[in-house]
C-alpha cells in the first residue's frame, strides 16, 4: 500500500505521530471523563482503612469496604465528625431543623443511633 512505498524514515515518522496523536487523545478524553464526572464537588470529611465519609451538595454519605452503608440528606443533616474501631466507624451528625446531635455506630450492616447510655 501507500506506506509499503515511503521511505524508511518517513514511514517511521508517521507512526510516531499516529502514537503520539493517540496518546494525547486518550489524555483528554479522560480528563473530559473526570470533569463531567466530578462535576459536583465532593468533599472527602472522613477516611480510614475501615470506613470513608464523603459530602457532596446534596448528601452525606457512609462507606465501608466499599459500599454504600447510609447517606443522608445534606440539607437536614451536617457533617460533625468521625472516629473508627476495630470493625466499625461512629459518626456524628447535626440535625439542623432542630440543632440537635446525634452518634451513629454503622459497620457492614447498617448503621444504628448509638444512645448516651450505650456508651
Amino acid at each position: 500500500m501507500i506506506l509499503t512505498r515511503i521511505k524508511p524514515s518517513l514511514k517511521l515518522y508517521l507512526l510516531q505521530q499516529n502514537i503520539i496523536f493517540v496518546s494525547i487523545s486518550s489524555i483528554f478524553l479522560l480528563m473530559l471523563i473526570a470533569f463531567f464526572t466530578f462535576q459536583n464537588e465532593i468533599n472527602i470529611k472522613f477516611f480510614s482503612d475501615q470506613g470513608l465519609v464523603l459530602k457532596n451538595d446534596k448528601k452525606i454519605s457512609i462507606y465501608l469496604k466499599g459500599k454504600e452503608i447510609k447517606s443522608f440528606d445534606e440539607n437536614k443533616y451536617g457533617f460533625v465528625m468521625a472516629v473508627y474501631g476495630d470493625k466499625h466507624i461512629e459518626v456524628v451528625l447535626q440535625n439542623k431543623e432542630n440543632d440537635t446531635f446525634f452518634e451513629l455506630r454503622c459497620n457492614e450492616e447498617g448503621c444504628k443511633e448509638i444512645l448516651k447510655e450505650d456508651k
